[in-house]
């Protein structure tokens, strides 16, 4: 991964070490470079999911709003 993409991940993951959400998602269509094994564990371990689809992610967003 590049320099420069390498910041997109690493400012997600500062986000969520600082406010902790209980949920959360990343939405990015950079999925040659971000949709990583390595990534993805290190997103989930703050619960959040990545989509490399805007659609996927709009799904989620709206079944999470629906069901709350």
């Amino acid at each position: 991964m590049s320099g420069q993409d390498a910041i997109v991940p690493a400012s997600v993951l500062a986000h969520l070490d600082l406010h902790n959400p209980p949920e959360s998602c990343f939405l990015n269509r950079n999925s040659n470079d971000l949709d990583d094994p390595a990534v993805r564990e290190r997103l989930e371990t703050h619960g959040c999911k990545f989509f490399a689809k805007f659609e996927d992610g709009l799904r989620y967003v709206v079944a999470r709003i629906e069901t709350s």
